[in-house]
């Protein structure tokens, strides 16, 4: 029982640990490759162009 708690407290203290050292990090400002696929949904279906997920995407 007192293993399963300590164990819980270890895993807790270790995520908190990996979270707050992310914090730190300066954003890049590098562009990403990004490929959507899927089907005519992932197109934007009855869509105007514009407003198609694809093109929503490159807007940011």
């Amino acid at each position: 029982m007192r293993f399963k708690a300590a164990f819980k407290t270890l895993l807790s203290l270790a995520g908190l640990a990996a979270i707050l050292s992310g914090l730190g990090t300066a954003a890049r400002a590098e562009p990403i490759n990004l490929v959507g696929l899927g089907d005519s949904l992932m197109a934007g279906y009855q869509l105007p162009p514009d407003e198609a997920f694809p093109a929503r995407l490159e807007k940011g």
